[in-house]
């Protein structure tokens, strides 16, 4: 090999044997390139070129330990820092904190950049590694932290739902610097630790220093709902219509709706980044629009429509924003501002009316399922599971064999499995010695209409916060609900909620779990949760 060849066009050469695709090119390269590297005849062009091409070499090895050697020693010699961010990104794609944490100190990054830094990796949900860039800058510059490279690291530890130590991390930035973002950070945290009243003194602290922002407004909302003050809560949560989202999705052709009589139609829409306990929480409004409006034409995913149509055959249903024949449109989050109404429980619960014909297909189910017991068990639905991509579900979502103590505490029990996807199941052994039996109908549950005639022939659903939640919320089904270990707005504090007086809430505190909840509850679920030996609460 002619190693004198970099004296002359180290790049063309060195860019021919990566461009061979080939591990043992790319590692004769690198041995080349290391060499080359430390000549001092290079100029320091060459030299960036020379590092940028023996870190893109090592980057394609695949080897991250070897890369982080490779980039530890190199990647300070890369004069264009856009290349070297880019080539930092592709690492990170695979890399652990340690080896990343190898890596940093050759940066000739500034504050901001390693600010950016901490927020990309925070935006992909790696939260180890972003933690990793805020420690790093922390230990190798211990004065420089004031400003925007100080702000992000909190911000981490809240994604990664460490709660109070993100707290500590803001309150201590505010001591010393004083900025509004980090009482912003101190707000939003409180919040979600469930300490409502804390988070709304926040907001109110922050207001003598600056107006709230529209990007505050909804977990201001979240603190004054959690905290009791419902009309402040939605008259606040308004804000979050002069959001981007919001203005970019409204109908150009419409005025939005202010609660005035309408002769016309009303075209009602899904806010933007709406979930389905959203939904069904705010869907009871509808029925009341027709005081004040003619027609209703609602945006709804498709597979709400049949629950919908059930409980207002008179709404039309639409999957696409279609303005036709209205004549103003709102937001469903904010009908009841629009309609001055704050609490709509003795009027519209339960407003999920399962459909006749569905409902018939699971009684007739359950006829199939008896075997031949004298006694009605009481049919029990279980859900333990949420969406996974939501950041805060590993503290809402609950292992299933945690259940096993409640399920081995409780004989004479129809177990019914509500969990789409879930092959998992308790022992049968266990079961057929308490004379309970482990059922599954979820096979043929097709949508959510199914889902509600299921629960509709049910006498009770133990459910952690999930759409399952806000079915029986919605039917009227009595369910106990396991809230989150921290705290989640709509469920505010206490045993029972302002949405749904057919539940029971059961909060685990912050220094327990879920388990130890669930061993709790096998002592107390009969007598506490009127659960008697006999079914008779189903429909």
């Amino acid at each position: 090999m002619n190693r004198s060849i970099f004296a002359d066009s180290a790049e063309d050469w060195f860019q021919a044997q990566c461009d061979n695709h080939n591990h043992q090119r790319w590692m004769e390269s690198i041995a080349v390139g290391m060499i080359a590297s430390r000549r001092s005849c290079l100029s320091p062009e060459q030299r960036s070129q020379c590092a940028e091409m023996l870190c893109e070499a090592s980057l394609k090895l695949a080897d991250a330990g070897f890369a982080s050697e490779i980039l530890a020693s190199h990647l300070n010699f890369i004069e264009d820092i856009s290349k070297a961010t880019v080539l930092l990104h592709q690492f990170c794609d695979h890399c652990t904190a340690e080896q990343l944490r190898r890596v940093l100190p050759g940066l000739h990054y500034t504050p901001q950049q390693y600010c950016d830094l901490g927020q990309y990796l925070s935006g992909l949900r790696k939260f180890d590694l972003a933690e990793t860039v805020g420690d790093s800058w922390e230990d190798d510059h211990p004065s420089s932290m004031a400003g925007s490279a100080s702000s992000f690291l909190p911000w981490v530890y809240w994604r990664q739902l460490r709660y109070e130590k993100a707290l500590t991390c803001f309150e201590s930035n505010y001591s010393k610097y004083a900025h509004s973002d980090d009482l912003v950070g101190q707000a939003i945290v409180l919040g979600f630790m469930g300490r409502y009243a804390d988070s709304a003194a926040r907001y109110k602290e922050l207001e003598t220093i600056q107006p709230i922002s529209g990007d505050a407004c909804k977990p201001l909302a979240m603190a004054l709902f959690g905290s009791g003050d419902v009309r402040g809560a939605m008259e606040r949560h308004e804000g979050r219509v002069l959001g981007p989202a919001f203005v970019e999705k409204a109908p150009p052709d419409l005025p939005r709706w202010n609660g005035d009589q309408l002769q016309g139609g009303l075209l009602v829409l899904l806010d933007p980044g709406w979930s389905i306990g959203d939904y069904l929480m705010y869907a009871r409004y509808i029925p009341l629009l027709r005081r004040k409006v003619a027609r209703v034409r609602i945006e709804a995913p498709a597979d709400m429509h049949a629950v919908l149509r059930a409980a207002y055959p008179e709404a039309e249903l639409v999957t696409h924003i279609d303005t036709g024949e209205c004549e103003a449109y709102a937001w469903l989050m904010s009908l009841p501002v629009a309609l001055q109404l704050w609490s709509t429980v003795g009027e519209t619960l339960p407003w999920l009316r399962p459909d006749e014909e569905r409902t018939m297909h699971w009684k007739r189910w359950w006829a199939q399922q008896d075997d031949g017991a004298t006694v009605p068990r009481p049919r029990i639905g279980l859900c333990w599971r949420g969406n996974p991509n939501t950041y805060h579900d590993r503290f809402r979502s609950i292992a299933f064999e945690d259940f096993v103590p409640l399920l081995a505490a409780r004989s004479n029990i129809d177990w019914v499995n509500l969990q789409l996807g879930s092959n998992e199941r308790p022992g049968n052994t266990m079961l057929e010695a308490l004379g309970s039996r482990w059922l599954d109908p979820m096979p043929g549950v097709t949508d959510f209409m199914d889902t509600a005639a299921l629960i509709a022939t049910l006498d009770c659903v133990l459910t952690i916060d999930s759409a399952v939640a806000h079915i029986c919320g919605s039917t009227g089904v009595h369910m106990v609900l396991l809230v989150p270990i921290w705290g989640e707005w709509r469920w505010q504090t206490g045993e029972h909620s302002l949405w749904y007086p057919n539940a029971t809430l059961v909060r685990t505190p912050a220094d327990s779990s879920f388990r130890h909840t669930i061993m709790g509850l096998a002592n107390e679920w009969p007598e506490k949760n009127d659960i008697s030996g006999s079914a008779g609460g189903r429909r």
